[in-house]
């Protein structure tokens, strides 16, 4: 049980550096995840697993979210982008790339105090949970 516990703070210390300064890395990010769900079809997988929203409409809306900093929404959509069949090894990677920055943004934000960020924070551990 220790280990659960542990294992976010841990990765939280180990990405917080590899963010750098923020907007810029989370703007290459999600250009790396449009651009790697483009290279192989906006149709590489199945139009729909949550919802009816196309891997198009559903990228657009998670980089969208990144740009707000709605970091539930970003994450909540990158889980369920992950979730599709028939995903690339291209696309599975910019998926995990853009998480990792995702989060990353989410501890400096917690760190500096934002009330909103840590609010997301306890709703994705809590997400995280089940």
């Amino acid at each position: 049980m220790k280990f659960c516990f542990a294992f976010p703070v841990i990765l939280l210390v180990l990405v917080l550096p590899l963010t750098g300064c923020g907007n810029r890395s989370s703007a290459r990010s999600a250009q790396e995840l449009k651009q790697a769900f483009q290279a192989a079809g906006n149709e590489a997988a199945p139009a729909t697993v949550s919802g009816t929203l196309s891997v198009k409409a559903q990228v657009d809306q998670v980089v969208s979210a990144i740009d707000k900093k709605e970091y539930v929404g970003a994450v909540a959509g990158l889980e369920d982008l992950r979730a599709r069949q028939g995903l690339t090894d291209q696309q599975y990677q910019a998926l995990a790339n853009t998480m990792v920055k995702v989060q990353g943004q989410l501890a400096q934000a917690i760190a500096s105090g934002d009330e909103n960020a840590k609010k997301a924070g306890d709703l994705l551990r809590a997400r995280q949970r089940r």
